[in-house]
């Protein structure tokens, strides 16, 4: 594992989309210190002024302020955490349903069907619209948005991980310690889990990117996370009303989510193919 790390660290499109990925990952864990402002609070005499660099701008809210005179910047900051978080936790918990279901469809063939039929089902309704609808019925929040889009999310890593999985128990290996005796759950774990360790990883990156999408769709129709906390969804929920007037409330958390979301799928793109099997 640690000579395909380095190899993946090779390439130079890894290393752009590492040091972003690392930078919006440390805004999130230092926010409290790296935040110039409390991301909440007021000052309605300086509401919607511009980037520094532009006339009427100020050093003291380098990125403006928005229509209640919050600091763009520190809500920014404060911002990654709420995004990144839900991310993160989405895609290892849709990682933890669809690996599991993933190995016993591939192994088991008496629930495979039952399994890939209820992945079809799933499938035929669009992750976000499925999100949608389920937290419009429950409500949103930070625990269940987490919950509903690991829901939403496992197909992903179920239907890969069982194709990995009917190849590697046709293996002689396999056969040997089916003939040796040795138990189905024991041969998951300790045989193929790890050869599909690798695959999981690359498939968890483009989840994670997709997590963070929706999460900021959802916020963005207010049915994501609560509006009184900071997440670039509802920054630019609240943006678009100005987007004429006052472009930075809206521009500024829109290019985040594109850099961190861009950055997630390079890395995953070079995953991928620094990780797949190589054929001759």
């Amino acid at each position: 594992m640690a000579k395909q790390f380095k190899k993946v660290m090779r390439s130079p499109i890894s290393w752009i989309a590492f040091t972003l990925i690392t930078i919006f990952v440390l805004c999130a864990v230092l926010s409290p210190i790296l935040a110039p402002h409390d991301a909440g609070a007021q000052n309605l005499r300086e509401r919607f002024l511009p980037p520094f660099w532009m006339e009427g701008g100020s050093l003291n809210h380098i990125l403006g302020t928005d229509d209640l005179g919050r600091d763009i910047l520190s809500r920014l900051i404060y911002g990654s955490r709420t995004s990144i978080a839900v991310g993160f936790l989405a895609a290892c918990f849709s990682g933890g349903i669809g690996i599991t279901l993933g190995l016993l469809s591939g192994y088991f063939s008496k629930l495979d069907g039952i399994i890939m039929r209820i992945a079809d089902i799933q499938l035929a309704f669009p992750q976000i619209l499925l999100s949608l609808s389920i937290v419009a019925i429950f409500g949103g929040g930070f625990t269940k948005l987490i919950l509903v889009l690991g829901i939403t999310g496992w197909v992903s890593y179920a239907r890969v991980i069982r194709s990995e999985v009917l190849s590697i128990k046709t293996s002689d290996y396999i056969l040997a310690a089916q003939t040796e005796g040795v138990g189905g759950a024991r041969i998951l774990l300790r045989h193929i889990l790890p050869n599909i360790i690798a695959r999981a990883v690359t498939i968890s990156t483009f989840q994670m990117a997709t997590a963070i999408i929706t999460e900021s769709s959802l916020s963005f129709l207010g049915l994501g996370i609560p509006p009184n906390v900071p997440t670039w969804g509802n920054m630019l929920q609240s943006g678009q009303l100005f987007v004429d007037s006052a472009w930075w409330l809206s521009f500024f958390p829109g290019l985040c989510i594109m850099l961190i979301v861009l950055s997630i799928n390079l890395l995953g793109d070079v995953l991928r193919d620094s990780l797949a099997p190589k054929t001759s």
